[in-house]
């Protein structure tokens, strides 16, 4: 679900929760060397119900100026539900043509890296409590997953 705080009421507990998740975000992005203007582009929540189906491994978008900032309003356990992670998909040179030649739809990791061709695909499912924030690039490759 996409948020637009300018529809909001201004006592919405998501207006102060998106401010400072972006002031935390903004100085890490600076740190990684983006000098275009930085803009929170789009707010929003993603729910994951138990009994959800994985979803297809994917990239947010090419753009290498894009960051995501999750910030999880539960415990998330790698055992349980989560984001998986295609560690340093980003800058894997397998990725582009498994993009362009629509072959990211795979279900799992082997299938995965079998299509990269890659023996070194890593993938990574982070823990993280609630109120811990995760900042990744948009083209990094991910999905998410339930083991439950």
């Amino acid at each position: 679900m996409q948020l637009d705080r300018r529809r909001l009421p201004p006592s919405s507990p998501w207006n102060p929760l998106g401010a400072a998740t972006a002031d935390w975000a903004k100085p890490i992005i600076e740190a990684c060397g983006v000098e275009e203007e930085r803009e929170l582009a789009v707010e929003g929540l993603l729910t994951s119900l138990p009994g959800a189906p994985h979803q297809r491994f994917h990239q947010d978008g090419p753009n290498a100026g894009s960051y995501n900032c999750f910030l999880p309003l539960v415990d998330v356990g790698a055992q349980q539900s989560g984001t998986e992670f295609w560690e340093a998909s980003h800058t894997h040179p397998a990725v582009p043509p498994l993009v362009l030649s629509g072959a990211l739809g795979v279900e799992d990791a082997s299938q995965l890296a079998v299509i990269a061709d890659d023996p070194h695909v890593h993938l990574v499912q982070p823990n993280f409590s609630s109120g811990d924030l995760l900042i990744y690039q948009y083209r990094v490759i991910h999905r998410g997953y339930h083991s439950v």
